[in-house]
């Protein structure tokens, strides 16, 4: 009886030291628990799963990269049509540019008055006793009527002459020649009388003499 209780007392020291033994180990229950070398090298081999499912992730990341791709090339078209956009924007500008370009000179010369043949536009005014001729030109319209004879007070051109045994007097007209001499009175108004003169002479008061011929 006495060995079988040393026995069992041996046994105990001994569990208790091989379990203080594996006290440095994470997990002292495993220690009793290890296998073979041989067993240990099979459970260390990765399995056999797990190269497809690299492959898997491999391709999952070839996928994105894929959409990346296509995005950007979505973002290039879109720059494209920014691109035909700008195209088209400087087109317009072009045809501004074009339209600024056929604005129509005018060729008036040495047109004063008139249509510019060019344009259609017009070269200029006469002065109201002109005229513009076909040339461009403001010529000056004679004002002689009723005047029959002598100069134009306006142009300065002549009105007419006489025919014979007339003659022309001062105020444009043709009147027989007798061989007197009509000189021509401009008239006017002046101013009559005197404050200073007899009562006959007053008042002072304007009078309007009309044009005369006096021999």
């Amino acid at each position: 009886m006495q060995i079988f209780k040393l026995l069992g007392t041996i046994s105990l020291v001994f569990a208790v030291v091989t379990v203080i033994g594996c006290g440095g180990s994470d997990h002292p229950a495993d220690v009793l628990k290890e296998l073979p070398v041989d067993d240990a090298s099979d459970t260390l081999e990765p399995p056999a799963d797990s190269d497809a499912d690299t492959d898997a992730d491999t391709d999952a990341d070839t996928g994105t990269d894929t959409d990346t791709d296509r995005d950007t090339e979505r973002d290039t078209g879109t720059d494209a049509d920014t691109d035909r956009d700008s195209e088209r924007d400087t087109g317009t500008d072009a045809d501004t540019d074009t339209d600024a370009d056929e604005v129509c000179t005018p060729s008036c010369g040495e047109r004063k008055c008139g249509v510019d043949p060019v344009c259609g536009t017009s070269c200029g005014e006469c002065e109201a006793h002109e005229k513009c001729n076909a040339d461009g030109r403001c010529e000056c319209v004679p004002a002689c009527s009723p005047r029959q004879c002598g100069v134009d007070p306006v142009c300065g051109t002549s009105c007419g002459e006489c025919e014979a045994n007339y003659e022309c007097d001062d105020d444009g007209q043709c009147i027989p020649s007798d061989g007197i001499k009509w000189v021509r009175i401009a008239g006017g108004t002046f101013l009559m009388g005197s404050d200073d003169g007899g009562s006959d002479e007053k008042p002072v008061h304007s009078v309007t003499v009309p044009t005369f011929k006096m021999t």
